[in-house]
């Protein structure tokens, strides 16, 4: 994949990607994240975790990897993307990550952003509808957190005025 680069690239990056003010954004397992966390945390970059942090919620959310990401996320510049679809291969509902959704919002509503993951690429039969994606992330957020996750956070985060 073009646009990805592994973690040795990341770590080659970093200072360049700090003085920037850019973050990291990875899409890998939670458990993976969980592992390499403290390498990544070292590197002093907002480290954006797409997808839900691909979350496995046929593990729960007792799940020592999971509950570990949680506390991550209250601690450390960290940003959670509220993005089931990839996360999830129930199609087109993802109930399975209703609960997790509400984990890592509850967690750290200041640092949870919700976005479509638009273009669609390589989804066939499984792509989801955005109306669709913005009725689950309305129905499975508390109203209180809502502006925060659509406008503050994001505006925060990119530096949007």
């Amino acid at each position: 994949n073009i646009a990805t680069v592994g973690l040795e690239a990341l770590h080659a990056l970093a200072d360049r990607m700090r003085a920037l003010g850019l973050h990291a954004q990875l899409w890998m397992p939670c458990s993976d994240f969980v592992a390499a966390a403290p390498e990544l945390l070292r590197l002093r970059l907002p480290l954006v975790l797409d997808h839900m942090a691909r979350c496995d919620a046929s593990a729960g959310l007792e799940n020592a990897a999971f509950q570990t990401l949680l506390k991550l996320l209250r601690d450390e510049d960290m940003w959670i993307k509220l993005v089931p679809h990839r996360a999830s291969s129930h199609f087109p509902d993802y109930d399975e990550l209703k609960p997790f959704h509400r984990a890592m919002v509850t967690a750290r509503p200041d640092r949870a952003l919700w976005g479509t993951d638009w273009p669609y690429v390589r989804m066939g039969d499984a792509t989801p509808d955005a109306g669709h994606l913005l009725d689950l992330f309305d129905a499975w957020t508390p109203e209180e957190y809502r502006r925060s996750i659509l406008v503050d956070n994001p505006a925060a985060l990119y530096g949007f005025a």
